[in-house]
């Protein structure tokens, strides 16, 4: 399905914490069960380690957990996050030679015992499949390390074959207001072109799902759709949040009048197992399913389960989905394979692939061993056919070889995503052009030189995307790669929406195989949009060059003087601020003062509100040199302002974005941002807070005054930097939410750079 994508922090709710037990007397003999916990790793060599648990353990698990769903501090210094999971992994394990023998294994499974939920949470929480690919990666690894999870229960469960020709049950559900959020016809397309027995229920409530799976007897249970957090972020960003949400994993359903309803994971497990036969297999494409969802499915009775320890690209989660079914179900040309051999062989591509799954979160969950059963040389053969197969050249044969396309173009595209889209090629935030853009195919074999064509009409000229490719079996989304050249005059100069039109042509053996015509929008110029996909954009509207910039800086000249006590007082950023030595922190902050100053003083800039947008989440965005030839601007044009300024002089600014309004912030030292971004001040804050939704790492920043918040408003009423500073704080703590936070200097790294289109901008 395709997603809103939603940053989410992956934190381990709904786990149940063991109480400490009472102390005993003397003569009563200790409780072993409880202190003996184990966890066996076994790997394709037949070999076992043992991990005992314990309070060291239980604390990793937690913290891993939660760190594996911040990808921002993975973004910012990969190699140390690695080493200190390799190195803290070691030393819980209580396994000095865990890296050896995981270096040398190309498959693991974890035994994780099951007594009751309560018990042995922090095995069922540890994100295994990251730490232990992380701990065993080696240099010049070829096949990635493969972790599969056994859940030990007692009593031992009966379980259910998946039959040559299974029923599926296809479960669908993001019902009301979240159904807005989401797209599912490739998914279900999927399972309709795989399966021949499949049932569909969209949005149905619990009473209407049981009904469902005890009337149907399904072997294989899907569920797609929203889990319990994400559902929780985007209601919460539409004040749509019911009193009594849960906050625990689980699923949304509909309730009785078809709206959300967030059903914890052990009900579900309940519903799901609910049938007079168990279900054989039950995968989840949804966010934070493995943990709790799938192995309380699977403690149950179901035989095996899928899920996600924290996010997935909707191309990973498709292609995952579709190859492995494919595999299992026999449709590659190739006789059925085992849950075993499908699921190692579609991560081998998947984890290899240009679009790897970072953290390696995709859990194969069992109620049996399956380690046991594996055979090596069944699977070396297995791959061996699979590879002549995928690696031969196909002929187009309707009805043996067909392409499957999965085109969904953006309705409005905005200058500023068309503009860092023709620098920064498959950025995380999306595609450009399109929302989605995949070609598939049903069969094994190399469909050789697709040529598409994509042309987005701005008036006479003419700038077409042309390319050609090859569709193998890894997933190769294509919306990232498609740009156009952005020389037009036209979509340099829009100043209100424009309606236009897309045609995207692809053609393959000299055969056009499919040709559409898309509507689309081209917004202005000047409208940025706050969306979680767009508001990236932002650092694009700040124009350190732009001639008012140099006029304020000119000006500021003479306060920095004055604050200074110094003729010879000089705007040198960072070059006289060294944190070790307090004092002289203070540069930064007086050369902050000096524009403030002239600013405040010299040009006498008033509030106006925004102007008018045609768009949900629009906002038109003034220059520099609009807002001094209007003398005005809005909240954000002014953070955007004084942005501009302190990037000039080589101070790091940064924009906070609350709901509804924007201010502007800046470092007091390169050291401290430096130590920000790669995470190393302010850890260990997150593990005190785990289950707060304000990120007290920025929290911590603010209130050591390495971060300072500016409410850039006061600018147009009393002008006052003391009163700009408390009420910045003011803006940062009384927030419900942390605010968001753009730093600018960050996202110039990435290349998102000022826009170049904009006259009036006049940039010298």
């Amino acid at each position: 399905m395709t997603r809103k994508r939603a940053r989410i922090k992956s934190k381990p709710q709904g786990t149940i914490k063991p109480t400490r037990s009472k102390s005993t007397k003397k003569s009563t003999p200790p409780k072993k069960a409880k202190n003996l916990t184990q966890f066996t790793l076994t790997n394709d060599q037949r070999t076992d380690k043992i991990i005992p648990s314990g309070v060291a353990f239980k604390a990793k698990a937690m913290k891993w957990k939660y760190l594996v769903g911040i990808q921002e501090r993975w973004k910012r210094d990969p190699a140390k996050m690695i080493e200190q999971a390799r190195n803290e992994w070691i030393i819980v394990s209580r396994c000095p030679d865990l890296e050896s023998f995981l270096t040398n294994s190309k498959l693991v499974e974890v035994n994780i015992p099951f007594t009751s939920e309560s018990e042995d949470w922090e095995g069922r929480l540890a994100p295994w499949e990251y730490v232990l690919s992380t701990v065993g990666y080696r240099k010049g690894r070829v096949e990635p390390l493969i972790i599969i999870r056994h859940l030990d229960i007692e009593p031992s469960p009966r379980l259910s074959n998946v039959s040559a020709k299974p029923k599926v049950l296809y479960v669908e559900s993001a019902p009301g207001i979240l159904e807005e959020e989401y797209e599912f016809g490739a998914e279900r397309k999927i399972f309709k072109s795989i399966f021949d027995h499949t049932e569909f229920i969209k949005n149905p409530t619990k009473a209407e799902l049981a009904s469902k799976i005890k009337e149907y007897q399904p072997e294989i249970i899907h569920l797609t759709g929203i889990d319990n957090h994400e559902a929780y972020e985007i209601l919460k960003e539409l004040d749509k949040v019911p009193a009594t949400w849960s906050s625990k994993d689980g699923m949304v359903l509909a309730d009785s009048r078809g709206e959300p309803n967030p059903v914890d994971a052990e009900e579900l497990a309940d519903i799901l197992n609910c049938g007079r036969v168990k279900p054989a297999m039950v995968t989840t494409n949804l966010y934070h399913s493995a943990s709790r969802i799938c192995a309380l499915t699977v403690a149950k009775g179901t035989r095996h389960s899928i899920g996600f320890l924290d996010t997935i690209g909707d191309a990973a989660g498709e292609f995952l989905f579709r190859e492995f079914y494919s595999l299992l179900a026999g449709k590659k040309g190739q006789n059925s394979a085992t849950v075993l051999d499908s699921f190692i062989s579609t991560l081998n591509i998947l984890l290899g692939s240009s679009s790897k799954v970072k953290g390696s979160g995709i859990v194969l969950w069992s109620a049996e061993s399956l380690i046991k059963k594996h055979s090596q040389d069944k699977l070396k053969t297995f791959n061996t056919e699979r590879d002549k197969l995928k690696n031969k050249p196909l002929k187009l044969q309707p009805g043996v070889v067909e392409l499957e396309f999965d085109i969904k173009p953006r309705k409005r595209l905005n200058y500023s995503l068309l503009h860092n889209y023709s620098i920064i090629e498959n950025h995380e935030s999306g595609g450009g052009l399109f929302e989605k853009f995949r070609i598939n195919k049903n069969c094994l074999g190399i469909v050789k030189q697709v040529t598409i064509q994509v042309n987005l009409f701005l008036g006479t000229e003419n700038h077409p995307f042309k390319t050609s490719i090859d569709i193998t079996d890894e997933p190769n989304p294509l919306e990232g790669k498609i740009q156009i050249p952005l020389i037009s005059k036209l979509i340099r100069s829009v100043s209100e929406p424009l309606r236009t039109t897309m045609a995207v042509e692809i053609s393959w053996d000299n055969k056009i195989i499919k040709h559409e015509t898309y509507p689309v929008t081209l917004l202005p110029t000047d409208e940025w949009t706050d969306t979680e996909e767009d508001r990236v954009w932002l650092p694009s509207f700040i124009f350190p060059r732009d001639s008012f910039v140099t006029r304020i800086l000119s000006r500021a000249q003479k306060h920095l003087a004055t604050l200074e006590d110094d003729l010879t007082a000089a705007f040198d950023g960072y070059q006289r601020v060294y944190p070790e030595d307090p004092d002289t922190l203070e540069y930064a902050d007086t050369q902050v003062r000096a524009i403030w100053a002239a600013i405040v003083n010299d040009f006498g800039i008033k509030y106006i509100n925004p102007p008018p947008t045609y768009t949900e989440f629009g906002q038109r965005l003034r220059t520099p040199s609009q807002i001094e030839a209007e003398g005005k601007g809005t909240c954000i044009d002014l953070a955007l302002l004084l942005a501009a300024c302190l990037e000039y002089i080589d101070i790091y600014p940064v924009i906070f974005l609350t709901r509804g309004h924007a201010f502007a912030g800046y470092w007091k030292s390169s050291e401290y941002h430096y130590k920000y971004m790669s995470g190393a001040e302010g850890d260990g804050i997150e593990n005190e807070k785990i289950h707060e939704e304000k990120d007290t790492r920025n929290d911590w920043h603010v209130e050591m005054e390495h971060l300072i918040p500016l409410e850039t408003t006061v600018i147009t009423d009393t002008g006052k930097f003391s009163e700009a500073l408390d009420q910045g704080k003011l803006n940062f703590f009384n927030s419900k939410k942390s605010p968001i936070i753009i730093d600018i200097k960050s996202e110039r790294k990435k290349s998102i750079t000022p826009l170049p289109i904009i006259e009036e901008a006049k940039i010298v």
